[in-house]
């Protein structure tokens, strides 16, 4: 069954995820989902290119649906109107006074294509490069091609994914719920392009900056940005913060 789906009968803007509230303050409203896409700031359902698309057909087992089903935090990638827009409160932790690793100011610009910074290899270090850019060439075929065994690749064995939206910290997931929700959004998007437009490194870690150029299921074209951090692992280059936002927030 079909429960989260939004029928559509023309493009509607979804924009970036309001101000975070807890489910429980939301006006206690009842909206029909076949007759409504965003309601006071809030969108409901989803909509798939694939109208026979099923709930349970999506990798990530605990979307929710409707914002006033509960507790919520908005997924990843609220802003794609193809998956669902909120997951359970409970899957999430939400840790106090996160610190990232370092800003992007303090980066140095990172040649990734060209395997160097300011000339030199990375670290000077080619085996280190190699890895650097093996995991950036992984980011783009995974979306591309709509192959999670590349993106599969960039995700740890264990430890959290810190989620940012518009740059700020939002929660973190565990490393396997954030390969299903990866998932999610990579095999089912139709993707046109994904360019990495700027890259740096600090110490042994790279900071990116991709444009996701992807058609919406109106037919649309629509642009995200991604801002992810790189860190190295016994697996080579894994990531631990993913953010989306309509515009550049690095």
């Amino acid at each position: 069954m079909n429960n989260g789906t939004t029928v559509f009968s023309s493009p509607f803007s979804i924009g970036r995820a309001p101000v975070y509230v807890n489910g429980s303050n939301l006006p206690n409203r009842v909206y029909r989902q076949d007759r409504v896409g965003v309601v006071n700031g809030f969108r409901t359902g989803y909509y798939h290119y694939n109208r026979g698309w099923r709930d349970d057909n999506f990798w990530f087992p605990y979307y929710t649906f409707n914002p006033w089903a509960g507790n919520f935090v908005f997924s990843p990638f609220y802003s794609y109107a193809f998956v669902p827009g909120y997951i359970g409160l409970n899957r999430v932790t939400i840790i106090g006074g996160y610190q990232s690793p370092w800003s992007w100011q303090n980066g140095v610009v990172y040649n990734w294509d060209q395997g160097y910074t300011n000339g030199t290899y990375y670290n000077n270090d080619r085996q280190t490069d190699r890895a650097a850019r093996d995991a950036v060439d992984d980011l783009r075929d995974g979306f591309i091609r709509g192959e999670p065994r590349y993106l599969s690749r960039l995700v740890g064995r264990d430890g959290q994914v810190a989620i940012l939206r518009d740059g700020r910290y939002d929660y973190s997931v565990s490393v396997d719920e954030f390969d299903d929700l990866l998932r999610d959004l990579a095999t089912n998007s139709r993707t046109q392009s994904y360019r990495v437009i700027d890259s740096r490194v600090f110490n042994d870690s790279i900071r990116v900056v991709a444009q996701h150029d992807y058609i919406d299921p109106w037919g649309q074209g629509q642009t995200m940005y991604h801002h992810i951090l790189l860190q190295p692992d016994n697996r080579g280059y894994t990531i631990r913060e993913f953010g989306t936002s309509p515009s550049r927030f690095w």
